[in-house]
This record gives structure tokens, sequence and C-alpha cells, in this order.
């Protein structure tokens, strides 16, 4: 791993000392120290104080600065320096606004007030509603976090965050019936989140109906974590330094469908850090996508060995066998994944139809029905079984997985004829 040199420990950037800068006191920030920290990162935080030295005067050299430091963690530093850029610039929202989210989990009371700063500047932004509902509820200002909450569902009434929010205030108010009724509007607004499907658990459990919450509670466990989405405003510019922020660009530009691209930024991140399991388990993605498996099964071999409790890695590594022919010994990694992650309904479904295919229909239509099972509305899992189904002549088991699919994924040409094929050998008989 390519890492700096000391830089940062005890350097102090001066504010307010340029020539015709109106300031009434003399305004300081320091910078951390960057003891190990990849030597490309080192060089970017480096640039953007350079900029701030040659311009102190200049809200964007301190914003660029901050930028850089929060991207790579040091929240703090990036706080210090938004506050600098909004002491020069005072009626612009965006200062407080990111300066409020860099301390958010470090200093709420910082985090409400800067947010607070920024929406007497701008209140039409319903994000910043819920960062500061957020931080005032963690303050244990409930009255104040519920009016916030409030004013992001009415700005933006799509957004399940809003009811996420006041749900978690009635749940610590002990009021779960009507948590329950915000947590399942949340819960329609946006199923797929692990925060708001836990939630909803407690609701229920706080109810009685135990049942319903151990369903929601086991849901949650095979959704992703995520903070907030569509917030615009905090999205800042930066070109990628660092192997960390190279992968998680590379990621971006695999969404936007830029292979070529997110290849290159990958093998930069490896380059910098070999030891980046997440980077190599990406480029394989990206081999796979682009034709290329043996070096596909490489990488994904070399992301194991770094980090081998990984049950999508194995999964992955078990798609790269079949496409390679070695159906035997992708059975062997499916069931490594299971064995890590038992609950996945990818390795069943995935596992499930190479044991159809070696013949093993028994265990394999075992594994499908698994897979269906832990993720009842995933249309791939119920064509799968019902593909199965057909082929082995069972048409009047396969029918209704079948329509199942074709109603959640109404679009797919494979699932339209399996149905149609089905329809007629059942007439037929």
């Amino acid at each position: 791993m390519n890492v700096g040199r000391r830089v940062g420990a005890g350097l102090w950037l001066m504010a307010g000392l340029a020539v015709g800068c109106s300031t009434t006191s003399e305004l300081t920030i320091s910078l951390p120290p960057l003891d190990g920290v990849e030597s490309e990162i080192v060089d970017a935080i480096g640039a953007a104080e350079q900029r701030v030295r040659e311009d102190p005067s200049s809200p964007a050299s301190w914003a660029a600065l901050a930028d850089r430091l929060s991207a790579h963690g040091f929240k703090r530093e990036a706080a210090a320096a938004y506050r600098e850029a909004e002491r020069l610039a005072p009626d612009e929202f965006l200062w407080p606004y990111l300066e409020g989210l860099a301390q958010s989990g470090i200093d709420y009371g910082a985090t409400a007030a800067a947010l607070e700063r920024a929406l007497a500047i701008d209140a039409s932004y319903a994000p910043a509603h819920l960062h500061y509902g957020r931080a005032l509820r963690h303050l244990d200002r409930r009255d104040e976090a519920r009016t916030a909450f409030e004013s992001a569902a009415r700005l933006d009434p799509r957004r399940a965050e809003a009811e996420l929010g006041l749900g978690r205030l009635a749940l610590a108010e002990d009021r779960p019936a009507d948590a329950r009724v915000h947590l399942e509007r949340a819960v329609a607004l946006d199923p797929n989140r692990r925060d708001v499907q836990e939630a909803l658990a407690r609701a229920l459990f706080a109810l009685g109906d135990e049942g319903a919450a151990q369903r929601h509670a086991a849901l949650s466990l095979r959704m992703p974590q995520v903070e907030l989405r569509a917030d615009p405003r905090s999205q800042r510019q930066l070109e990628p330094a660092g192997s960390r922020q190279r992968d998680h660009f590379a990621r971006l530009l695999m969404r936007a469908g830029d292979l070529p691209a997110a290849e290159q930024q990958l093998r930069r991140a490896i380059e910098i850090n070999p030891r980046l399991h997440t980077a190599r388990y990406r480029l394989a993605w990206v081999l796979s996508r682009t034709d290329r498996p043996d070096e596909s099964l490489e990488q994904i071999d070399r992301a194991i060995a770094l980090k081998g409790d990984v049950s999508e890695y194995r999964t992955f590594r078990g798609r790269a066998l079949v496409r390679l022919g070695r159906p035997t010994e992708a059975v062997d990694t499916y069931r490594e994944a299971l064995a890590t992650a038992p609950d996945s309904a990818r390795a069943h479904r995935e596992l499930g139809g190479v044991l159809v295919e070696l013949g093993d229909t028994d265990d394999g239509l075992e594994h499908l029905r698994r897979a269906v099972e832990l993720s009842p509305r995933d249309a791939p899992s119920r064509r799968d079984l019902g593909l199965a189904l057909l082929e082995l002549g069972r048409a009047a088991d396969a029918l209704p997985e079948l329509e199942e699919a074709l109603r959640l994924m109404p679009d797919d040409v494979t699932i339209q004829s399996a149905v149609r094929d089905c329809r007629q050998r059942l007439q037929r008989d």
C-alpha cells in the first residue's frame, strides 16, 4: 500500500488575513495528521490546502478543502473548513448544510446548530429537515424533531425517511399504534430498507403481533442499510483519490454502464491497495461482463482469499465456474456460500438450478423452493423454479410459479413464453 509522509500535524491555515478581507478576528483550522495515509490522498489534500493558501478569502477554496477532507473521513476538520466558507459567504445555504452533515454522528449539537442556520437561509429542501430532525431526536428535543420530520413529509411526501422518523419518535414515546401507522407508510414508500423493516418489527412486537414482527425482522436481515436516498445538494464533484474512493467511484461508473472507465479505476485502486477485497470483487464483475471469465475467476479468488466470510463473493464464484463449464466445482462453492449465509435466496436459487442441470432434481428443487420461500417477490426465483418444474414435465406445478413470476416481471420474454408453453401442455393433457 502506498502511504504518505507525516503531513498536517500542527499545520495551521490562517483565514481572514488577506488584504481587503472583512473580519473581526483571526480564524484558524488545523489539518489532520496523515501518518500511514495513502500518498495519493496526502497529495490531494495538499493540493486543496495550497489552493486555500493562495486565496484564503475564497469560500470556494475553503469548500474544496472541506470536500476533500470529508471524502477521506476527516469530518471534524471538514466541518471547520465548511465553517470558514460560511463565514466568507454567509448567505449560501450549502456551507452550513454540509457542515451539519460532516458533524452528524460526531456532535449532534453542532449538527443541529449548523442545519438550523442552513434552514434559515432555505427551508425548501426536504433532506435538510430530515437531517435536522434526526439530530434533534438524538438530542431528545422530540417536539422540534417532530416538526422537522413533518416539514420533510410535507415538502416531499414520497420519502420514507420522514415517516420513519415520525415512527421512531412514536416508539420512543411509547405510542406503538401511532408508530405502526407511520412505519407502514414508510414500508409502502420504500419496502427495501433495513431500518424501516426493523422499526416496523419493533412496533408490531410492542403491539403483541409477534408473528408479523418476526416476519418483518427476518425481511430486514436481507435488505441493505440505507441512510438517505436522493440528497443531490450533498453530492460534491471530486476527482477520486485513494483506493477506497476509486473503488466507490468505480461502483458509480458500473451503475452508469461505463465498464471500461470502472475497470480503470478499480485497477488503480488495487495498485494502491492490493488488499482491498471490494475492488477485486467489483473488478471480477466487470471482467465477467466483458467476456473475460478466466480473469474474473482469478480476481474473485483473490477477493475470497482476503475476505472469505462474504457469501456474495462465493456466490459470484459459483456463477463464474458455471460459465467456465465447471458445474461440479460450482456446487461446492455455492454450498460454501450457504454455510456462511444460510438465508441467501440467490445462492439457493443458483445452486438449485445447477443441481437440476446435473440431474439431482430433488435437491435442486428443494433449493429453488427455499429461494422462493426466502424471497417470495423475487421474480427470478419464481421463474427458475417454474422452468425447472416445466422441464421435469410437471406443468400443473410450474404454472402458478410462472404466472406469479410474470406478474412480478411482466415484460420478461422468457417467462411469457414459458407460461404459454405451460398452458398449452395442460390443455393437451
